[in-house]
């Protein structure tokens, strides 16, 4: 079941989750192929990324869902990202724009 989105409001597809399990990764259908692809490229290296996070922000994360989709109606990358706060319960759920 996908999570409740704080900014997003369509029906969100189901990607995967990264080798570690810790991103489940959801696309907006309506991005077609190429977000199709962005979320699979996000399954596999999102471990990557919260290594990387954990590493610079000096702290352990918890789980986190990530949706992608056209913020602002952006599908280049320049919509940015999204969530509702700066720690792992109230930000887990992260909206990111294609690109």
């Amino acid at each position: 079941m996908a999570p409740t989105w704080p900014s997003y409001t369509g029906i969100s597809q189901l990607v995967g989750a990264s080798p570690a399990g810790r991103v489940t990764v959801f696309v907006d259908p309506t991005l077609g192929q190429p977000g199709l692809q962005n979320a699979h490229d996000l399954v596999h290296d999102a471990d990557r990324v919260v290594s990387s996070c954990e590493a610079i922000f000096r702290t352990i994360g918890g789980l986190a869902n990530v949706i992608i989709f056209a913020m602002g109606g952006a599908t280049d990358g320049t919509g940015g990202a999204d969530h509702l706060g700066c720690d792992f319960k109230s930000g887990s759920a992260i909206k990111t724009g294609a690109g």
